[in-house]
C-alpha cells in the first residue's frame, strides 16, 4: 500500500504544469519527458531580454517575472529552456538559469508534445528544465542565459531569430515585454533586407528595442545583416585568376597588394566588366590603409553608376555614410550637409533602417535658411514727373474769445451787422432833425 501510495503521489506530481523554452513555458510531464502545457495557472508578468549580437554569435540574458494566479492552490512548476530553436536548425548552447540567486541545476528532458494538440508551432527535441514551487498569488523572478551561432539564410545574409511563441503558453496576457538588441557600434546600411518587425527604437549605432504593453509580441522577430566586405568578395566570386588575386588579397587585408593588382587589371583589361565593383573595392582598401581623401574621391566617381547588381542600395548607403561623417571631420558647413543628406534620402529606396538613421541625423543638423526674395528694383521718379506739393489747408477759424467769453464767428458778424444797421438809423434820423430845423427859423 506505501508503495502504491507512492507511486500514486508521484504521478500528481509530475502532472503539475512546468515551463520551457528560451522564454521558458509551462510543461505537463510523460513519463520521465514533457510536453507543453497550454493549460497553466501561471501568468507571466513581464518579460525583458537584453541580446547582444557578436560576430556569428547571440547571447541572450533575460528576466522572467511569473505569478501564480491561484488564491488558494500552491503550485509546483516544471520550467524549461528548448535546446533547439527555429525548427532544430538553432541549437541553444550554455543555458543557466538563476532563481532567488541560486543557480538551477538543469535537467535534460525529452519534448513528447503532440502537434495536433498545441497551438504553438515550434518544438524543441530536448528541454533543459528545472522545477520550483509557487504559493498562492506568489511572484517569482527567473533569470536565465544563453548562447546560440546566428543561422545564415539562403542569400547568404546573417540572420538574428528572436522567439516569443512560448508568451503565449502562460496564463493572461503580459504586462510589459521589452526585448534590446544590440550589435554594438555597428553602421545602418549593413541591416539589409529589412527586420521582420521594424524597431520601435532604433539608436543608429546598432541597437533596436521593441516594446510591448499588455499585449503579446509576435511570434518571432528576425534582424538580418550583411557585412560590406563579405558581400564585395562574394560578388565577385568568379573564374577569373586576377580577380580571384585580388579578392584572396583584400579577404587578407593586403590592401596594399589590392590597389596594386587592380590597378594592373583595369590597365590590361580595356572594357572591365566588373571595374565599377573593382573601383568600390579599390576605395575600400583606400579606407583600410586609412587613405580618406583617395577613398572619397572613388565613391565620388561611382555615385551614378550601377554597383553590384541587386544589392546596389547596400553599396550605395555605405557611400552615403562615408561621405557624410567625412564631410564632418573637414568641418563642411551644416547647410552643405544638411542639402546632401536631404538630397540623399530621396535615393534611399528598400532600407528603412538606413532612412531612420538619415532622418535622425538631419534632425540634429540646423538646416538652412530659407531664401528670402528680393523685391524688384523701382524706378525713381524725375524731376518732370515730380508730384507738385499738396497745398497746406488753411486753418478756418470759427470763433473769437472776448472778455474770456467764447464767441462763434457767425453770432459776432450778426452782431456787427446789426450794430452798423443802428447806426445808420440813427444817423439818418439826426439828418432829418436838423432840416427841420432850417425850415421854421
Amino acid at each position: 500500500m506505501k508503495r502504491l501510495g507512492l507511486l500514486l503521489l508521484s504521478l500528481l506530481i509530475l502532472a503539475v504544469p512546468i515551463s520551457v523554452h528560451a522564454i521558458p513555458s509551462p510543461l505537463s510531464r510523460v513519463s520521465s519527458n514533457v510536453r507543453i502545457f497550454e493549460d497553466s495557472s501561471i501568468q507571466v508578468i513581464s518579460y525583458e531580454a537584453y541580446i547582444k549580437v557578436e560576430s556569428h554569435i547571440t547571447k541572450t540574458t533575460a528576466s522572467l517575472v511569473l505569478k501564480n494566479s491561484s488564491k488558494e492552490d500552491k503550485t509546483n512548476v516544471t520550467a524549461g529552456l528548448p535546446s533547439h530553436l527555429l525548427e532544430g536548425t538553432i541549437r541553444v548552447n550554455e543555458a543557466e538559469v538563476y532563481m532567488d540567486g541560486v543557480k538551477q541545476r538543469l535537467t535534460t528532458r525529452r519534448d513528447r508534445t503532440r502537434q495536433n494538440e498545441s497551438s504553438l508551432t515550434d518544438f524543441p527535441r530536448n528541454w533543459f528544465t528545472w522545477r520550483f514551487d509557487l504559493e498562492p498569488e506568489e511572484y517569482k523572478v527567473i533569470e536565465f542565459s544563453y548562447i546560440n551561432e546566428n543561422p545564415i539564410t539562403e542569400d547568404g545574409s546573417n540572420m538574428v531569430y528572436l522567439p516569443f511563441e512560448y508568451l503565449e503558453a502562460w496564463s493572461d496576457i503580459p504586462q510589459n515585454v521589452q526585448i534590446t538588441l544590440d550589435f554594438g557600434n555597428a553602421a545602418p546600411y549593413m541591416f539589409s533586407p529589412n527586420p521582420s518587425v521594424h524597431p520601435h527604437n532604433y539608436d543608429g549605432k546598432g541597437s533596436f528595442t521593441w516594446r510591448y504593453n499588455n499585449s503579446y509580441p509576435p511570434a518571432s522577430i528576425q534582424v538580418y545583416y550583411r557585412s560590406i566586405e563579405q558581400l564585395a568578395v562574394e560578388f565577385l566570386n568568379t573564374n577569373d585568376q586576377s580577380i580571384k588575386n585580388i579578392t584572396e588579397a583584400f579577404a587578407n587585408k593586403s590592401y596594399n597588394k589590392v590597389l596594386e593588382l587592380i590597378d594592373q587589371y583595369l590597365e590590361t583589361e580595356s572594357a572591365a566588366p566588373r571595374e565599377n565593383e573593382l573601383l568600390y573595392l579599390k576605395a575600400l582598401s583606400h579606407q583600410g590603409l586609412y587613405q580618406i581623401n583617395e577613398a572619397i574621391e572613388l565613391f565620388d566617381q561611382l555615385d551614378d553608376r550601377p554597383l553590384f547588381g541587386e544589392w546596389e542600395e547596400i553599396f550605395k548607403n555605405r557611400i552615403i555614410y562615408d561621405k557624410y561623417y567625412h564631410m564632418q571631420s573637414i568641418i563642411t558647413d551644416n547647410a552643405d550637409i544638411y542639402a546632401y543628406m536631404d538630397t540623399a534620402k530621396n535615393y534611399v529606396m528598400g532600407n528603412t533602417i538606413f532612412l531612420m538613421w538619415i532622418t535622425e541625423e538631419l534632425s540634429t543638423i540646423e538646416p538652412p535658411p530659407t531664401p528670402v526674395p528680393t523685391p524688384s528694383p523701382t524706378k525713381a521718379p524725375s524731376l518732370e514727373e515730380k508730384e507738385p506739393e499738396p497745398k497746406k489747408e488753411e486753418e478756418l477759424i470759427t470763433s473769437v474769445n472776448i472778455g474770456g467769453y467764447e464767441i462763434s464767428v457767425e453770432v459776432l458778424f450778426i452782431g456787427i451787422l446789426a450794430v452798423i444797421v443802428i447806426l445808420l438809423i440813427l444817423i439818418f434820423r439826426k439828418r432829418k432833425n436838423r432840416n427841420r430845423g432850417y425850415l421854421f427859423r
